[in-house]
């Protein structure tokens, strides 16, 4: 599947449809870890069919078991969640699969998983909230790309 360039990170309904109606080709549907996986699976559940409409790409973040119940074809794990290469076990070889991927170390080992994608993480402090520690700047962003090759990387 082809990775898009652009990615919509959202947890509302609200902004999923207004970044479709202006041509956002990939949605990802993400929310903060406390939020139950009912929660999630009525989120995305309503914002799969939007995508579908649109002809774009519905992420589900961090629960495969969610894309798979939505017959999303794509999510993203983190290093902290299910490991690439069994997400793809449970989505399927056709399946969509991004990983989180900070440091050099963690993009070679996402890679040899079967990332098909590298979201590195926050660039730039953000004016909205106090997440300077998230922080990987240019220099984490040029050295997650070396790592990567081939492999695309959103940022």
């Amino acid at each position: 599947m082809h990775v898009p360039r652009l990615h919509v990170i959202t947890d509302t309904v609200g902004v999923a449809r207004a970044a479709l109606a202006g041509g956002a080709p990939l949605i990802q549907v993400r929310v903060e870890d406390s939020v139950s996986d009912r929660a999630v699976y009525d989120l995305a559940g309503r914002i799969a069919p939007l995508c579908a409409e649109r002809g774009a790409v519905c992420v589900v973040n961090d629960r495969p078991h969610i894309a798979l119940a939505l017959r999303a074809a794509a999510t993203h794990v983190g290093a902290d969640d299910l490991p690439v290469h069994a997400t793809r076990a449970v989505l399927g070889p056709d399946a969509l699969v991004g990983a989180s991927a900070r440091t050099p170390e963690r993009a070679r080992q996402a890679i040899a998983e079967g990332a098909d994608y590298l979201g590195c993480g926050q660039i730039n402090p953000s004016v909205t909230k106090d997440v300077a520690t998230n922080v990987i700047g240019p220099a984490g962003l040029r050295a997650v790309l070396a790592e990567a090759g081939a492999t695309p990387v959103v940022a």
